[in-house]
């Protein structure tokens, strides 16, 4: 579903059934028992999450000891929020959560699908008794490209309400469960099918396991997640859509345009891959006219790839060696319907260097964020993988640019212990062949 007509969607659902409603913190709505937010985690030194915190004040955490198993934290994933990553081989669990015992639940998870035509089990709850059989899953999210959904159980076997999602965009699902009733769904403020008919009722909650199924585990899916929330009651109508408003206010509702954060030209001289800090729109962004290069180049395509931050431009002529462009880019907007900066710009080289598994990119001259005495904060990757090196304490031991260090060109120097920048975990470096390619001046006798 288009983000924009979710939103006004649910602006007018809101002012024309309930004017007095106003987002509202999920902790201000009883029953919450788990809230599960992207940046309040535990993790190692390689981004691996081993312990997602609860934020219901419960102490309900997740957690995943070991490093083979466990998600991947993405840093400014949504909105500039950061979300666990699932690969398709690794799981989170919790322990034992008495609270969820309970014949009525209501839950809700922003997400991410990638593409897969085998069945994804996002989030299952194991119980000992409940369906007719012991440790058997009663209710959960559940995808299958290109459909997502809530499952729970009946005393006749599994049923599975299924809404079609968007493949690119990020998504808020809502679900109410009572085991009396049934069971309603809700995929970005839209109803999918509503169940009746009386459920099995669950005892002795065993586990929660995010990214797959409680069996063995199986069913494993590949999935971004922002956030979740589990109540151990049925939300009203006004609850459950006061945490949809908080959910869509926090993650699209920004009034902040994209940016621009890196313009890779590199290996075919009639292919430009450029990348924004967030999600753009499919549409505005598979539109070519949207952007110009000089020197006569032409732009005959755009198409949104990978991640929805990245666009890939096809050329009507060839890149030249040696030669500066400018790219011009208009018209682009943001998942929440934010407009770029007009005639935003960056020049740009054409580098002749294999563009195939290339992973890291950083060049001292393009896209480096720095504060006002030229600590520098980012340093944005331009293999068009969206790997950004950051200051893991930007208060103190910056890193220092230097406008014309090597040539004219600018340099990053580090001075200091303590002076470094990382970059988040980078999947696609865990392999035992790797080349590396680095320009530097030693500026200090200190071998550390």
């Amino acid at each position: 579903m288009d983000r924009r007509l979710f939103t006004a969607f649910l602006s007018l659902y809101l002012l024309t059934q309930y004017a007095s409603l106003s987002a509202t913190e999920p902790t201000e709505i009883s029953g919450l028992q788990v809230w599960l937010r992207a940046d309040n985690i535990e993790k190692d030194d390689n981004d691996r999450v081993n312990i997602w915190n609860d934020s219901s004040g419960k102490g309900n955490n997740f957690s995943q000891p070991s490093s083979l198993r466990q998600p991947t934290i993405i840093e400014d994933s949504i909105n500039r929020f950061p979300a666990i990553r699932f690969m398709g081989n690794d799981f989170i669990d919790s322990s034992s959560i008495s609270a969820l015992s309970s014949s009525k639940i209501t839950s809700f998870i922003v997400f991410k699908m990638k593409v897969t035509p085998i069945r994804q089990d996002v989030m299952t709850s194991d119980y000992r008794s409940g369906a007719g059989k012991a440790s058997d899953e009663l209710w959960g999210f559940h995808g299958q490209f290109p459909d997502f959904g809530a499952f729970t159980h009946k005393t006749d076997g599994k049923i599975i309400s299924v809404m079609k999602k968007s493949e690119r965009h990020w998504n808020i699902c809502s679900m109410v469960w009572n085991s009396s009733s049934g069971f309603n769904v809700w995929l970005d403020g839209v109803s999918g099918k509503s169940l009746s008919g009386a459920n099995a009722n669950p005892s002795g909650h065993l586990k929660t396991r995010i990214g797959a199924g409680t069996d063995d585990p199986k069913h494993f899916s590949r999935v971004d997640i922002s956030e979740i929330l589990i109540y151990n009651r049925a939300l009203s109508e006004a609850e459950r859509i006061n945490v949809e408003t908080y959910l869509q206010d926090k993650y699209f509702g920004d009034h902040e345009g994209p940016k621009l954060t890196a313009v890779a030209a590199m290996g075919d001289p009639k292919r430009i891959v450029i990348t924004f800090n967030e999600g753009v729109d499919e549409v505005e962004a598979g539109t070519a006219t949207n952007y110009i290069v000089d020197n006569g180049i032409k732009v005959s395509g755009s198409v949104l790839i990978g991640d929805e931050n990245r666009v890939e431009l096809a050329l009507s002529s060839p890149l030249q060696k040696g030669t500066k462009y400018l790219l011009k880019i208009n018209n682009i907007k943001d998942l929440a319907g934010n407009l770029i900066m007009e005639n935003t710009e960056a020049s740009f080289e054409f580098a002749d260097i294999p563009a195939d598994d290339l992973i890291l990119w950083l060049r001292g001259d393009s896209f480096v964020t720095t504060d006002d005495e030229g600590g520098v904060l980012s340093w944005e990757d331009q293999s068009g993988n969206s790997n950004r090196a950051t200051v893991p304490k930007p208060e103190k031991d910056k890193p220092l640019i230097s406008g014309s260090a090597l040539n004219g060109k600018a340099a990053i120097s580090f001075s200091g212990k303590k002076c470094a920048m990382k970059c988040a975990a980078i999947p696609e470096l865990d392999t035992d062949k790797i080349t590396w390619f680095i320009v530097l001046k030693t500026i200090s006798p200190d071998k550390n």
